[in-house]
């Protein structure tokens, strides 16, 4: 359907490709979350991210499970269903962290390096099975920090516009994307991962 309403544009999904096109792409994860899906783990959504260039410019992320949907334009401010985003504060609190990464073996040593560092400054370190959503979880106040690891722009692409306008804290760079609550720095919680030095 995209293909006939917007046939000039670009379309990149995990499950189909790349169909190469103009300057706006449509970065598609159908399913993400497929692990939970096929187990029957209630925690999956449906993410579409729209950019210009190398911007992002609207992200879409639906959990139909719990009929959770949350959107962003960029400038315009980022929801869930009706109701106006705007990423929470930490409170001082022991962090809740989440984390997804690709399963090449040098980013999995990464992984465990990364896992035993974080233990020593965090409640829980977990991988729930789906970056859109638990970014998007973030903005609800759900989860303290995210971090991703290698991950594919299907991946992030919807749910980092949402992170934005909800004016999370991020770092973003070709390998690495972390995003907190207000409060806590990005950066910091990269170097006690071991990501960075």
């Amino acid at each position: 359907r995209i293909e006939e309403v917007f046939p000039e544009d670009s379309i990149v999904g995990e499950e189909f490709g790349v169909k190469e096109g103009g300057e706006w792409t449509w970065v598609i994860d159908p399913l993400d979350g497929t692990g939970n899906f096929v187990r029957e783990v209630p925690y999956f959504n449906t993410s579409i991210g729209i950019k210009f260039g190398e911007q992002y410019e609207i992200g879409v992320v639906y959990a139909p499970i719990h009929d959770l949907l949350f959107w962003a334009e960029r400038g315009n401010g980022a929801f869930v269903n009706e109701r106006r985003l705007s990423c929470p504060h930490y409170d001082g609190d022991i962090p809740f962290v989440s984390y997804c990464s690709s399963r090449k073996p040098e980013v999995l040593d990464k992984v465990v390096n990364m896992f035993t560092r974080l233990r020593k400054h965090s409640a829980d370190v977990r991988k729930l099975g789906s970056t859109a959503l638990e970014i998007s979880y973030l903005t609800l106040g759900k989860l303290d920090v995210y971090i991703g690891i290698d991950i594919h722009p299907w991946d992030f692409a919807a749910a980092v516009r949402i992170a934005e306008e909800a004016q999370c804290p991020m770092l973003f760079d070709e390998h690495v994307l972390v995003i907190t609550k207000k409060g806590m720095d990005p950066k910091q919680w990269a170097v006690q991962a071991g990501l960075y030095e």
